[in-house]
């Protein structure tokens, strides 16, 4: 009986002490993408963990482009600030896709920090599915910064926290909320980018769906309409069926 309740004990301890994994292609049934490697991390108290720079790399290099880091599990700051440094320290260029993770921090929040603030590491970031507010600063002067991937779940926008990404084009949004000002007012999330220099595409929305007053910006506001979502002025907006979202989200 003490064999077996030793036995017990050291099984658990294995158990939460390995919380980082690799997915590979023949161990997902549904959903994820065959050609790229998750890093899982597996729920403990608290949420999250930080990552090795070794199974960062290692799974960078697996994914089929060699330029993807695909997460998936509970992350908080301190997994977000380990990637953000490998990502520097390696002078690695990289599509971050936390699509499949949940955001999570101490204090029960779900806002996003200054992680990757001034760092020329990302291509793309596809937030985590559940990220409630990206803050102040977050991402300025991310100069290599091309595509986000915004879910429905964002409900505040704070001001420069996209500032001088001059390279942003393309901006994919999941939800239907056309109220957003883009910062404390209108535009400031966006200081520093050319007007009409980036596409919004909403994945959600039919364009036979929006009524007039959703694509004539009021003149006054300076937001509430999709042509000036989140307080910028768009190169072009595309609904549903008039883009291709594989081309974008790879």
């Amino acid at each position: 009986m003490k064999k077996l309740f030793v036995f017990l004990v050291l099984m658990i301890f294995i158990l939460y002490s390995c919380n980082s994994e690799f997915l590979k292609p023949e161990d997902e049934v549904t959903n994820f993408d065959y050609t790229k490697y998750y890093i899982n991390l597996d729920y403990i108290p608290g949420g999250g963990s930080q990552f090795s720079c070794e199974d960062i790399l290692y799974s960078i290099g697996k994914s089929s482009t060699k330029d993807m880091l695909c997460i998936r599990g509970i992350v908080n700051p301190d997994s977000l600030t380990s990637i953000a440094n490998c990502l520097e320290n390696n002078k690695l260029l990289v599509y971050l896709d936390l699509r499949y993770a949940s955001y999570n921090r101490s204090d029960g929040s779900k806002i996003w920090g200054n992680f990757f603030q001034s760092k020329t590491n990302l291509k793309a970031i596809y937030f985590p599915y559940d990220i409630g507010e990206i803050y102040y600063n977050v991402f300025q002067d991310c100069s290599n910064l091309e595509i986000l991937i915004i879910p429905a779940s964002l409900v505040t926008m704070r001001p420069n926290m996209f500032a001088n990404c001059t390279k942003l084009t393309t901006v994919l949004y999941y939800g239907t909320k056309i109220i957003f000002k883009g910062g404390d007012t209108p535009g400031e999330s966006w200081t520093g980018i050319s007007l009409e220099q980036m596409t919004l595409y909403l994945a959600n929305i039919n364009r036979n769906e929006v009524s007039e007053s959703d694509m004539n910006p009021n003149p006054t506001s300076g937001y509430g309409s999709w042509p000036k979502w989140a307080g910028y002025k768009w190169k072009e907006v595309k609904f549903k069926g008039e883009f291709d979202e594989k081309a974008i989200v790879r």
